[in-house]
């Protein structure tokens, strides 16, 4: 599901992130602020890991 996102003027991913995170399962309604951040963050190093080991679109 992962994309480097940032919702502007803040330090975070937007709703779509999180409503997408949630339509997949990925995230419950209601989640806290902390467990959108781990899966933000989660995705950010996935993403970053993909590609240091040469992975592709």
């Amino acid at each position: 599901m992962s994309a480097l996102v940032i919702y502007l003027d803040a330090n975070d991913a937007g709703p779509g992130f999180y409503q997408l995170a949630r339509d997949m399962g990925l995230l419950h309604k209601g989640a806290w602020k902390q467990a959108r951040e781990a899966l933000w963050i989660q995705q950010v190093r996935g993403t970053f890991d993909h590609f240091r080991a040469g992975g592709r679109l």
